[in-house]
C-alpha cells in the first residue's frame, strides 16, 4: 500500500469484516462482544498502519489477507484470553438437571489417546508457560516447536529421545 489516505480507506472499508469476525468468536467464546472488536480493530490497525506486510504482487485481495489475519489472530487471542471458570451460579441446585454426558470433543479424544509423556506435551502446546507463549502461534509453526523443544529439554529436563517419542505420538494421533 501507497500513502495513508489508501491504508486509511482500506481500515474504513474493511472495519466491518473485523467486526464480523469479532462478533463470530464473541458468540463462540462466549467472550464480550466489546472486548473482541476492540481486539479486531486493533489488529486491523497494526496490520495496516504498523506491520505493512500486505503485497499485492503476491496474488491474495488484501481482504482475504485481513481474513486469514484477523481470524487467526482472534483465535489465538480468545484461546489465550479466555476464562475457563464455571460460574458461581452453574451450581444453582434449582437448575441442576440431569442429562447425558456429552461427547468428548477432538482434543479429549486426542488425549484419552496419549501416554502420559504425550499429553503433557499437548499441554504444553496448549497453555504454553511464559518463556514460550510469544512463539506459539500458527503462524510460526516452526519457531514455536523449537521454543517447545528447548524448554521440555531444558526446563522439564527430558531428553532428546523422549521428546522426539511423544512428538511421533501426537502426530499419529492427529
Amino acid at each position: 500500500m501507497k500513502g495513508n489516505a489508501e491504508k486509511v480507506r482500506a481500515w474504513e472499508s474493511h472495519q466491518a469484516l473485523a467486526v464480523k469476525l469479532a462478533s463470530q468468536f464473541a458468540a463462540h467464546y462466549e467472550m464480550p462482544h466489546s472486548e473482541l472488536v476492540i481486539e479486531a480493530n486493533a489488529i486491523l490497525t497494526d496490520e495496516l498502519f504498523v506491520r505493512q506486510k500486505y503485497d499485492s504482487t503476491k496474488g491474495a485481495s488484501i481482504t482475504s489477507w485481513l481474513y486469514k489475519i484477523l481470524y487467526w489472530k482472534l483465535l489465538d487471542y480468545c484461546s489465550r484470553n479466555r476464562d475457563p471458570a464455571i460460574p458461581f451460579s452453574a451450581f444453582d441446585t434449582e437448575e441442576i438437571q440431569c442429562q447425558p454426558a456429552a461427547k468428548p470433543n477432538r482434543v479429549q479424544r486426542l488425549l484419552q489417546e496419549l501416554s502420559e509423556e504425550g499429553q503433557f506435551l499437548v499441554h504444553i502446546v496448549i497453555n504454553a508457560p511464559a518463556e514460550i507463549v510469544d512463539d506459539i502461534s500458527p503462524q510460526t509453526k516452526a519457531k514455536g516447536r523449537r521454543a517447545v523443544q528447548k524448554y521440555m529439554l531444558e526446563t522439564c529436563h527430558w531428553d532428546q529421545a523422549k521428546l522426539d517419542r511423544a512428538w511421533q505420538e501426537v502426530q499419529e494421533c492427529l
